[in-house]
């Protein structure tokens, strides 16, 4: 009797000890939107110290071009209740994400690092293929045939000069882009490269 309910207790334990473990592990691949807030401060804090302002120029074709990608997704996504295919979606799958690439390039692109910029690139790379795998992987089990479908017909990466047509149409929507709150990073991009030039005119 006393051997049984050591078994149990040791179960009980081993049970939390897992729990635990996935806990923490999410923790890390995941963390809090707070941490990964104070994570992105700091980071532009030092890109803005590190930046020779006279060449803050070179990154602003990337921040234009990457946060009009994620304004006009942004007017798009539905975030899991409906299966977009429209806009930028009918183009590429994957168009928050080229975006950002364009967005996050263009805060490094200023430093004249090239061993820093491929760095950035690699770590994005990895980064973004790996949260889309597991987005897509939910999406095949809510969608089945039709998300087979439009994977079938647009690609993951290398956006299509012609949209294909799929499902219902969706309308851009600004009240859509303000719910995804895009127009805030917007803001930020723009507050950053505001600071650099107040920096140069400074000089």
């Amino acid at each position: 009797m006393q051997e049984t309910e050591n078994v149990e207790r040791s179960n009980k334990a081993y049970g939390k000890s897992r729990m635990e473990i996935g806990r923490i592990l999410q923790a890390i691949e995941r963390p809090p939107l707070r941490v990964c807030h104070v994570i992105g401060a700091v980071v532009l804090i030092a890109l803005l110290a590190l930046t020779d302002p006279h060449y803050f120029w070179w990154g602003i074709p990337f921040a234009v071009a990457g946060e009009a990608i994620q304004l006009w997704a942004a007017a798009y996504i539905t975030k899991g209740q409906s299966l977009v295919a429209s806009g930028p979606y009918a183009r590429v799958r994957n168009p928050m994400y080229i975006g950002r690439f364009l967005v996050i390039t263009s805060f490094f692109v200023p430093l004249r690092n090239w061993i820093v910029l491929g760095l950035v690139v690699v770590v994005y790379s990895m980064y973004a293929v790996r949260r889309v795998g597991r987005g897509e992987k939910r999406l095949r089990e809510t969608f089945g045939p039709e998300f087979a479908e439009y994977c079938a017909s647009v690609r993951a990466w290398l956006p299509r000069l012609v949209p294909v047509p799929m499902g219902q149409p969706t309308a851009f929507s600004w009240q859509r882009l303000r719910h995804n709150h895009e127009h805030v990073v917007a803001l930020g991009v723009a507050a950053y490269y505001l600071i650099l030039y107040l920096r140069l005119l400074l000089l």
